[in-house]
């Protein structure tokens, strides 16, 4: 596997964690506050990841700085998101907290098309 490849399992994966994470929020979230507390985890390692294999998936300096204005973007927004909203405070039907988790989502979805287009894949 090259290193394109590589970034970009590494994003499909993320990507995975992220939709399950969404389906918890739209179904029984409080029988599952466990599993959030795993995928969060399993959200940062993935970032962590990504992180280290762009330096090698793009070899173009141009596409090294975008991938860093996306991805910080992307995990700026993550960040805010879950430090305003720990597990043990989400209310589902919370204006803000749905104001907050369409922001979050939102830049996910950016960087995820970003990466993919760029890298030839979307």
């Amino acid at each position: 596997m090259d290193a394109r490849q590589a970034f970009l399992c590494a994003v499909n994966e993320f990507e995975a964690i992220i939709l399950e994470s969404s389906k918890l929020g739209d179904e029984n979230f409080d029988a599952n506050r466990r599993r959030g507390i795993e995928l969060r985890r399993l959200m940062g390692e993935k970032r962590s990841a990504i992180d280290r294999l762009a330096e090698k998936a793009f070899e173009d300096p141009r596409q090294l700085q975008q991938f860093r204005s996306f991805f910080n973007d992307m995990r700026t927004a993550m960040a805010a998101h879950h430090a305003a909203w720990p597990l043990v405070s989400i209310d589902l039907a919370n204006p803000a907290y749905r104001a907050s988790i369409r922001q979050s989502r939102d830049a996910i979805h950016h960087f995820i098309t970003w990466a993919r287009t760029t890298l030839g894949e979307g």
